[in-house]
C-alpha cells in the first residue's frame, strides 16, 4: 500500500508492506520505519475499501475489519445507516449508508455505497479536526475484461 498526501502544509509518504507467513506489517512514514505484528485478514486502507464493498455486496450489513493504520492495527467498524438516493456529478444512485468508526470511538466517516455500480462509494464523509472533507464520483466508466487471446 503506498500513499501520497501532497498537501503543502504537512506532505506525507507512507508504505506498507504486508509479510504474511510471519504475520507482520512494515510501515515507513517519511523515511522512518517500524514493524508489527497483525491477525488474519487485516487490511491496509485501500483494501478494507474493496472487502466492504464485498462484504455488503454479499448481503453483511455489520462489517469489521483489523486495519494497519498509523502504526497499530486499528479496528474499523462499519454499520448500515439507511437506504436513499443521493445525486452526485456522475448520475443519481440509489446508495447504503455505512457508517465508519474506529476503535469503538463514534463514527468520524459515512460512506454511501451504490449496488448499481457493485457498491463503489459514491460519496465518502470524514469529519477531521480541521473540518469536514467530503469526496463525491464525478465520473466512471465500465471496461470489458480483457480474455487471453487479447
Amino acid at each position: 500500500y503506498h500513499y501520497r498526501h501532497r498537501n503543502s502544509d504537512s506532505p506525507r509518504s507512507v508504505d506498507i508492506k504486508f509479510d504474511w507467513p510471519a504475520m507482520r506489517v512494515t510501515n515507513s512514514l517519511d523515511g522512518t520505519s517500524w514493524s508489527m505484528k497483525i491477525q488474519p485478514g487485516t487490511q491496509d486502507k485501500f483494501s478494507q475499501q474493496l472487502s466492504l464493498m464485498h462484504a455488503v455486496a454479499a448481503g453483511n450489513r455489520t462489517v469489521e475489519f483489523p486495519v494497519a493504520d498509523g502504526g497499530r492495527a486499528k479496528d474499523y467498524s462499519f454499520s448500515f445507516q439507511v437506504e436513499e438516493v443521493v445525486d452526485v456529478e456522475a448520475g443519481s444512485f440509489q446508495s447504503l449508508k455505512m457508517a465508519r468508526s474506529k476503535n469503538r470511538r463514534a463514527s468520524q466517516a459515512s460512506l454511501w455505497l451504490a449496488p448499481k455500480l457493485n457498491y463503489l462509494p459514491v460519496i465518502v464523509e470524514k469529519k477531521e479536526r480541521d473540518g469536514l472533507y467530503l469526496m463525491k464520483l464525478k465520473r466512471f466508466a465500465w471496461t470489458e475484461p480483457s480474455t487471453p487471446d487479447q
